[in-house]
């Protein structure tokens, strides 16, 4: 936040609202009046109260004088209080000597306002926007590239708060999306972040829009059927509609280290997705959780099917148990890995502690004994940088090339392939380019959304999360 002193705050106020006559002078603050003031609490004078009492008031406030009552507070409320508060005899004020409306009193009081420390993002946004209002309230509107010379521009509020305009103008962008749907912005502490917020929250508008118009296409047989194999709903309730022996693998990424509290009565586990920015956290009833879904997965696998459960480290035990124990043959000997070969994308919650994971794991398992890799020899890991965050619609994903190597090792052309937690969609879309068939279940419509646009805007059976030069497609 800028650093302005009531000197400068009247220079500013001065060349935009107009010459305020100001003339130094030394003041009684009893002859002071605060006036109807947006601010009436000063009890948080902390380092200023002391600094007053060591070296004086240095800084000027800013007063109106007005015939035969007591001067009008414009600007510095919180050093006249102290005054009072101090008995000083007097205090140092720059007294506007004009007449002012009830507009540019306001003005004064919020230009000063907004500086204040201890001011939180939300309210200094609320501040901006309402100068600006009541210049406008004021002197009418001017639009941008209007040749009319009366009216009020973002640029001159810019002017009168000592900021670009482009500053002034995102921040009352900011403002008034915070106005309109505050609740997006309940958890969020910083103006950066609530920018992040909200270029997220227009990147899932514009999505949903060009979704909305791509699903309006019938000529685009395959396209078609593509879009329709990722279907909003629960897998849980879904699965149930599929015949036994109906695929030859399962790509499974499911909410493995999420608080299944927070998901929906339906088996217990599910709509966490419902959530697009969930947060990790241990859940007690993964045991449970992974039994169900992974009797699903035997029961719609053929004989000799395969697949891989993605999976953190501290659960690996765990799941190579229950995987065992309903027939799938399955070990430490199972183990697969995607390493990504750049710092970028790595995460460690401690960085002075802990080094940052590169790594991702998963086990590969069959239905049975007879079962082999389409690609025999294939090593155990797979490098590939991670998707760029711009470029994602899912917070968990990964890129088509990776999941494309992983499903041509294990399963060739023609094979059906189940995705119980299809999030991005990347793995319905590297099935596609192998010619293989899928069906993917997720309970959040902005992700099938994002996928959609994914399907219509690159060429069909040659998606890419990379351009041929290996940077990311944005």
């Amino acid at each position: 936040m800028s650093k302005e002193t009531p000197n400068n705050q009247a220079s500013n106020l001065a060349s935009s609202l107009g010459p305020l006559g100001l003339v130094p002078k030394l003041l009684d603050p009893k002859d002071i009046d605060f006036g109807n003031r947006c601010r009436s609490d000063y009890d948080d004078q902390g380092e200023l109260l002391k600094s007053i009492k060591e070296h004086g008031i240095l800084q000027s406030i800013l007063v109106l004088e007005r015939p035969n009552q007591n001067y009008l507070l414009l600007a510095g409320g919180r050093r006249l209080k102290i005054a009072l508060d101090l008995g000083l005899p007097t205090i140092p004020a720059l007294v506007s000597t004009v007449e002012m409306d009830e507009y540019t009193i306001r003005v004064c009081e919020l230009v000063e306002n907004i500086h204040r420390k201890d001011f939180t993002f939300t309210e200094e946004l609320k501040i901006k926007q309402k100068i600006h209002e009541l210049m406008i309230q004021k002197h009418g509107i001017r639009l941008a590239g209007s040749q009319e010379k009366t009216g009020w521009t973002k640029q001159n509020t810019a002017e009168l708060l000592g900021v670009s305009k482009s500053s002034i103008i995102s921040d009352l962008r900011l403002a008034n999306v915070i106005e309109a749907v505050p609740e997006v912005f309940t958890d969020v502490k910083t103006k950066s972040e609530a920018k992040k917020v909200l270029e997220k929250l227009v990147r899932k508008i514009t999505i949903a829009d060009k979704a909305a118009e791509f699903e309006k296409r019938t000529s685009d047989l395959p396209k078609n059927n593509l879009v329709n194999s990722y279907l909003v709903r629960d897998f849980f309730e879904g699965i149930k509609t599929i015949h036994d022996n109906s695929f030859d693998f399962a790509e499974i990424d499911p909410p493995y280290d999420m608080d299944l509290k927070a998901l929906r009565k339906n088996n217990g586990f599910s709509s966490m997705y419902d959530k697009e920015d969930y947060k990790d956290s241990y859940i007690k009833d993964y045991p449970l959780f992974l039994t169900n879904l992974m009797k699903e997965i035997y029961r719609t696998l053929v004989m000799g099917g395969q697949g891989i459960l993605w999976l953190c480290l501290d659960t690996l035990n765990t799941a190579i148990d229950i995987c065992t124990s309903l027939g799938f043959s399955c070990g430490y000997h199972r183990i697969g890995s995607w390493i990504k070969p750049t710092s970028y994308g790595c995460q460690s919650q401690v960085p002075n502690i802990l080094l940052a994971q590169s790594m991702e794991f998963f086990i590969y398992f069959t239905k049975g004994q007879n079962s082999k890799l389409n690609i025999p020899g294939s090593l155990n890991h797979f490098s590939y940088k991670p998707v760029p965050p711009s470029s994602k619609i899912h917070p968990t994903e990964r890129p088509i090339e990776l999941i494309q190597n992983i499903l041509d090792v294990f399963v060739g052309a023609g094979s059906r392939v189940i995705v119980p937690f299809a999030g991005s969609g990347n793995t319905l879309l590297a099935c596609a380019n192998l010619k293989m068939s899928a069906i993917g279940f997720d309970l959040s419509k902005s992700y099938r959304d994002g996928f959609i646009t994914r399907v219509y805007e690159q060429p069909y059976q040659n998606y890419r999360s990379y351009t041929h030069d290996n940077r990311e497609v944005c």
